[in-house]
């Protein structure tokens, strides 16, 4: 017998099974073309989150410049926030929301 580094399979011998796909990986599998994944444009998501958030009081006033930066009050007569990208809008958000939900167990 010789040894060459190769295992030889005996004919008949189970093949190792693969774990079952999920029905993404399935379609994900047939596809020719993958299309790209479309891009968030956070800048119009911060917008949207600042209006609601002066809508319901939680913000006094906001004002975007025009580098994508925004200017915050929480209330009259408060200090005003420099909040250096959408990001950081998304932060405030979900800061306050985190408070609202610390402050009486359930969101409003």
């Amino acid at each position: 017998m010789r040894l060459t580094g190769h295992s030889k399979r005996h004919e008949g011998a189970a093949k190792p099974s693969s774990p079952p796909r999920s029905p993404i990986e399935e379609m994900d599998a047939h596809m020719k073309h993958r299309p790209t994944p479309v891009q968030k444009n956070t800048g119009l998501e911060a917008a949207a989150w600042v209006d609601v958030l002066m809508r319901f009081g939680l913000v006094h006033a906001a004002v975007e410049g025009p580098d994508g930066q925004w200017l915050a009050q929480l209330c009259p007569g408060s200090t005003v926030w420099l909040l250096r990208d959408a990001r950081e809008v998304l932060v405030l958000a979900a800061t306050l929301q985190q408070q609202l939900r610390d402050s009486d167990g359930a969101p409003r």
